[in-house]
């Protein structure tokens, strides 16, 4: 499942250039300013100054995004301890409200339930108005809160017969119950409802009757569901749309070639599973690799170059899958012919590990690198990066980009690398 927004941190308020306990006006404005600087549409098509940007503007939203959360947070409570302030009352003697408003000349106070009516429409009404209402991500969740209690009550709903597994076989083969068989009527006549002996009734030698289930037409031969005898039973990617039928049910929602199970989904394209994602857990999914690995040679991690099957190895059954990217909760990893081109692994929930290829030695172990160091270098005084994409390396919020394998511009926003410019 996805993981919670993760609170802002000193690295989301040193990227924005602001000191804590900013208030939401200052932190909307600064956001502001950045986006400007650094929207891609600023920078010509197909450059790396324009991928750069792109990736940079994700981490200033995803800092704002923190950095909101707290200050809407902030703003809450101080508007809570103020209205609290304001509505306090003095004490009141100890007389019967029906005498006090008698006393007071005052008429007698309306009934429970529309002073309740009052104090409901006047919450709502606070609420819209206020600063937590007007964050996204309260909007969001309100807006989410119909659809998943419309997928809670569609879980306790009978489901009816669905495609191929309206003629699939009952699930205890062994031991069907025989149906009662019904004498054709006349012609403007309804038929006799049919009624099933109770088993008490029948002779003691008599027994049910037995029969073979019927499985249902299918073109080809028809392929396994699951895994070894015993695993739980599950489908894959190219899996048949029965086959998920019979391992996940009836699908809540259909789509086009999209079937939606509760949050989770599953695609098809000519008939076979194409993509998932498996949002909210639900989706009995696996994925295994094409071979099993020696227990002894077992990669503990993976990198640039690895093939697909060693990233099942370390890392299991992905989260979702959307064409070549394979999700881990909120990391990545980008696939071209089976192989690992890129990955983003500022969630941490990936097991990478990118290491010098060569040509850096103990004796020549460099402390800091600078422009026109080599990726071996890099690699050799910073690790592993947090993100590989194309020529762009990130190790946090700070960046490091490559031409020709070369390090040319250089983003210290974390204040994290060991680079020396050049004098």
């Amino acid at each position: 499942m996805a993981k919670p927004l993760q609170q802002a941190t000193k690295a989301d308020y040193q990227l924005l250039g602001l000191k804590s306990g900013v208030t939401a006006e200052e932190l909307r404005a600064t956001y502001k300013s950045l986006v400007k600087k650094w929207h891609p549409d600023r920078f010509a098509e197909n450059t790396p100054e324009k991928f750069q940007a792109e990736e940079k503007l994700k981490t200033i939203n995803a800092a704002y995004s923190r950095l909101r959360s707290d200050a809407v947070a902030r703003s809450s409570q101080t508007s809570d301890d103020s209205t609290a302030v304001r509505n306090r009352r003095p004490p009141q003697p100890d007389i019967p409200r029906q005498r006090q408003h008698q006393d007071r000349g005052m008429p007698p106070p309306k009934p429970a339930a529309a002073g309740s009516r009052e104090s409901v429409g006047r919450f709502l009404g606070n609420f819209v108005r206020s600063e937590a209402f007007r964050n996204s991500w309260v909007r969001v969740s309100i807006a989410l809160l119909p659809v998943m209690l419309l997928a809670m009550l569609l879980n306790d709903i009978p489901r009816l017969p669905f495609g191929d597994d309206r003629h699939s076989p009952p699930a205890t083969l062994n031991s069907v119950t025989p149906q009662p068989v019904i004498p054709p009527s006349e012609p403007g006549t309804l038929a006799p409802t049919p009624t099933l002996p109770r088993q008490a009734s029948l002779p003691p030698e008599s027994k049910p009757v037995e029969r073979p289930a019927i499985a249902p037409a299918r073109e080809g031969p028809r392929r396994p569901i699951g895994g070894q005898v015993g695993e739980k039973p599950h489908f894959t990617l190219g899996s048949l749309k029965h086959e998920v039928v019979r391992v996940q049910g009836k699908p809540h929602r259909v789509n086009g070639q999209t079937w939606v199970y509760g949050l989770s989904e599953v695609s098809f394209k000519e008939g076979r599973v194409w993509s998932y994602n498996n949002f909210d857990g639900s989706l009995n999914v696996e994925l295994a690799p094409s071979a099993p690995a020696p227990a002894d040679q077992r990669p503990l991690a993976f990198s640039i170059g690895a093939h697909k099957d060693e990233v099942l190895y370390v890392q299991g059954t992905p989260t979702r899958i959307d064409a070549s990217k394979w999700y881990y909760g909120l990391s990545e990893v980008t696939l071209k012919d089976n192989k690992v081109v890129a990955y983003n692994n500022f969630f941490n929930a990936l097991k990478v590990l990118v290491q010098p290829r060569g040509g850096v030695g103990p004796a020549s172990h460099p402390k800091h690198f600078t422009i026109g160091s080599t990726q071996d270098e890099v690699l050799a005084v910073q690790g592993t990066p947090t993100s590989i994409q194309a020529n762009l390396w990130s190790y946090e919020l700070s960046d490091v980009w490559f031409h020709e394998g070369k390090v040319r511009a250089v983003n210290d926003f974390s204040n994290i690398l060991k680079f020396q410019p050049i004098d």
